[in-house]
């Protein structure tokens, strides 16, 4: 009883490469994977983006209406303080003469804060 085994001459292995190239996807499939992924990355980036500037833009609404809500108080404040400087001053000069020195105390402050805001943006535009 002699067996005579034969071997192939690659031995199992040239069916297992077949069968792995027919499991294999196409190149064409792993492109199409591969832009399908990358236009899922970049949907999802997009909306991660969308989500931080919504996120910062009510951050920065809340800030600004709170800002606009100080300088309307700090207007109101420095109205009422120019009517008790007004007041002050009636008994003193009259009322015209009260009234004439506050508006010409409020103007040139006002003349003297716009140069200088003027003189600071003109820094933005110059040169060197």
């Amino acid at each position: 009883m002699n067996e005579t085994v034969f071997e192939r001459p690659h031995g199992d292995r040239g069916d297992r490469e077949n069968a792995e190239q027919v499991d294999r996807p196409s190149l064409p499939d792993l492109l199409s994977e591969l832009v399908d992924g990358g236009r899922d990355w970049l949907n999802a980036e997009a909306a991660v983006f969308r989500a931080e500037t919504r996120r910062r833009l009510i951050i920065a609404g809340i800030g600004l209406g709170l800002l606009t809500l100080a300088a309307a108080l700090v207007a109101c404040t420095l109205v009422t303080f120019l009517i008790g400087v007004l007041f002050a001053l009636t008994p003193v000069v009259g009322a015209v003469w009260a009234t004439t020195i506050v508006i010409g105390v409020a103007l040139t402050v006002a003349a003297i804060a716009a140069l200088v805001g003027r003189l600071q943006l003109r820094k933005l535009t110059r040169r060197g």
